[in-house]
């Protein structure tokens, strides 16, 4: 088989590898045919109670309903439902963990499922609560236990972010219904999925993880607008169903019209929440807070007993507004897209504020016609960023705030002459502001500047640089490079330079994929500053690089931000993102590079920028505190983002190096950058994977 090619698959393969899942449904579908409730509900069947589990059939010594019930659906309804669950759950599994484990695993869960559940239900029954009695007394039949807990099983095997979602997915699934409905059935399923999570674990050879993944922009921002979504369907459930659930009567009163108009609010938030817009995620941090508010002022104002008399509707809906409010608080790092329709004047002199997306544009306008000697100047134009233009409005500097430090990124982007001039003004303007300043990533030209006025400077990245002009892949040293191209094209794999942002959307779910698969595995999440996504990656000046088969499967893909040279023309790219699919052949990342090299080059452009890594010093001769200090904390990173494992990479296109420096006022200031910059890149971690840097990883 060529390397990179995919596996073909035959309807013979999928039985051979599914016949257990294919087996189950059909059973199913066999066994309601033959009792005719494919038409009519189990339920009203005379024999429904010889087959069907609960604590009445176990009192009554019918222990084999847990074997003769799990064939049976309630109703046609759940029928279609079943089978759903059981080619998603036990497919899934069995395709994953092969058929002896599926088998295992679908039966297993089942019998702990129900036997679980039914005893969960007896207890319940023993409080005296109303709804502990009434779950008591149900009756159930169905499989569904044991699908439930296959898919959770089969999460583990599974990469994120779909482990993740396919979790989240059958947790608010089972959870939403035993709230709203409290069935029988729902107890069962929970005991089956808690049961399940630690054995997919165990029989997919990864360890429990009990701390969140990390997750990037993008997931966050699904997982926010889903859960406004829920909200708002959760909602009109609670409000149509008539139902007893553990919290009380859900229903049973005339509809509100406003319970409408809240549902399309959150639906109307949850869309805007996806875009990532900072307007929108005010919008609903004030909409939370409101009401959460009122019921705070309700309960200290209003009489003990209208508090007790409270619907469980109410008492769900302020859950959800604590959950939302909570969920906003600690996703806000990737709402951060400032809203094209949000105009606020500000002082080109001031430094802090709201940046906008008018002063975004300004800011590229200044890059694309006034150009820069730093080929980063592009990531300055990143949404993240906030921009601070000098008194004569010829020039900008892209910024971000960290604690009382104001981190400038790259060199100020000015008329040829004017960097020094420009830079002093912005350390004037940030001193003017009550806050210390470095500028990061900068080029020589800069840290002249800072060393005539006395500040420090420090090496923080090694820029790799190629010219064109002199690139050819010929000779010994440029094997690997000649190996990928070759491998490539006998794999039938072809690289295609895009816009992405104009690709077809089977393209861009693909690379959101990959991208997403990559971050999920890391023990850190997505870092930011100046490492791109594929957020940034959507510009249409930006070009992206796709390794692609003849079937469209997108093996891997980079990314590449224009250099606008001084004076404004672009003369080059710059590599930003680079992501590769689990399955794609070895060498998918020489093999975009080398040829986006040779297409840059055949276009006329002058050199390839393979940006620096950050924190991946080159061995110093004598190396100061403050770079064995860098080194340390490059060392602590490189096993989770391999900064210094890419560096050794890029050594294979014989590139150039420059240096690019951070400066600041003196040794002081400089920690507080440290860590000012650190936190840049790291926004979006929390303390716990912060202290994993401080011990080895396993």
């Amino acid at each position: 088989m060529k390397v990179g090619t995919p596996t073909p698959l035959s309807a013979r393969s999928v039985v051979t590898r599914l016949w257990f899942t294919i087996a189950v449904t059909i059973t199913l579908i066999a066994v309601a045919i033959a009792s005719g409730t494919l038409t009519s509900a189990t339920v009203k069947q005379p024999w429904f109670d010889q087959v069907a589990f609960g604590v009445p059939s176990f009192a009554a010594g019918r222990w084999w309903t847990p074997l003769s019930g799990s064939v049976f659906a309630l109703t046609p309804l759940t029928l279609v439902v079943l089978l759903v669950f059981v080619i998603i759950g036990v497919g899934l599994c069995e395709w994953l963990l092969g058929h002896a484990r599926t088998i295992a695993v679908t039966v297993g869960l089942q019998l702990v499922g129900v036997v679980g559940g039914v005893l969960v239900a007896w207890l319940l029954g023993l409080t005296g609560w109303g709804w502990g009695v009434q779950v008591a007394g149900d009756l159930d039949t169905g499989l569904s236990a044991g699908a439930l807990g296959a898919a959770i099983v089969a999460s583990a095997a599974i990469r994120q972010p779909w482990r993740g979602r396919l979790r989240l997915a059958v947790f608010a699934l089972v959870l939403t219904s035993l709230v709203f409905l409290g069935y029988l059935a729902d107890v069962i399923h929970l005991v089956a999925i808690v049961v399940a999570w630690p054995l997919g674990t165990e029989l997919a050879g990864r360890r429990p993880q009990l701390a969140p993944q990390p997750s990037s922009r993008d997931e966050v921002r699904k997982l926010t607008a889903a859960f406004f979504v829920l909200s708002a369907v959760l909602g009109v459930i609670g409000t149509l169903v008539e139902r007893q659930g553990p919290l009380g009567t859900f229903g049973g009163d005339a509809p509100d019209p406003w319970i409408w108009a809240g549902a399309a609010l959150n639906i109307a938030i949850g869309v805007g929440l996806l875009r990532g817009r900072r307007g929108w995620w005010v919008l609903a941090l004030v909409l939370t807070l409101t009401p959460l508010l009122l019921v705070g002022l309700a309960i200290a104002l209003l009489p003990d007993e209208l508090i007790a008399a409270s619907s469980a509707l109410f008492v769900l809906n302020v859950v959800m507004l604590i959950a939302q409010v909570l969920l906003l608080i600690v996703g806000r790092a990737a709402f951060r897209n400032p809203s094209t329709r949000r105009v606020r004047r500000l002082s080109g002199a001031r430094i802090g504020g709201t940046a906008t997306e008018d002063e975004r544009t300004r800011a590229r306008e200044m890059v694309t016609t006034l150009g820069s000697a730093n080929r980063l100047s592009w990531i300055g134009t990143w949404s993240e960023n906030s921009w601070w233009f000098p008194a004569s409005g010829q020039g900008v500097v892209s910024y971000q705030v960290q604690g009382r430090t104001v981190i400038g990124l790259g060199d100020p982007v000015t008329a040829p002459g004017e960097v020094a001039a420009v830079a002093e003004e912005f350390v004037t303007a940030a001193a003017d502001a009550g806050l210390g300043a470095c500028i990061f990533s900068a080029t020589d030209e800069v840290r002249d500047w800072a060393e005539a006025r006395g500040w420090v400077s420090l090496a923080v990245a090694q820029e790799a640089v190629i010219d064109l002009s002199e690139l050819a892949f010929t000779g010994k040293k440029w094997q690997d490079i000649r190996t990928a191209l070759n491998q490539a094209a006998k794999a039938g794999i072809e690289h295609r330079l895009v816009r992405l942002a104009t690709q077809p959307r089977a393209i861009r779910v693909q690379v959101r994929s990959i991208s997403a698969e990559w971050v999920g595995e890391k023990q850190l999440p997505e870092m930011g500053f100046t490492l791109g996504g594929v957020d940034e990656a959507m510009d249409e000046q930006v070009w992206v690089s796709l390794a692609i088969d003849a079937d469209g499967t997108v093996h891997g893909f980079t990314s590449w931000l224009p250099v606008h040279a001084i004076g404004g023309e672009v003369t080059g790219w710059t590599l930003d993102v680079m992501r590769r699919a689990p399955e794609s052949f070895r060498y998918t990342m020489e093999f975009l590079i080398a040829s986006a090299c040779q297409q840059f080059q055949a276009d006329g452009y002058q050199m390839v920028s393979l940006s620096g890594a950050p924190l991946a010093q080159r061995e110093l001769a004598e190396p100061g505190a403050l770079d064995l200090v860098v080194q340390r904390l490059g060392t602590a990173i490189e096993p989770y983002y391999g900064f210094a494992s890419l560096e050794r990479f890029k050594d294979k296109f014989m590139p150039r190096h420059e240096p690019l420096w951070l400066v600041a006022a003196d040794e002081a200031a400089m920690a507080r950058a440290g860590v000012a910059i650190a936190k840049a890149y790291l926004a979006h971690a929390t303390p716990l994977q912060l202290l994993s840097l401080m011990r080895p990883p396993e």
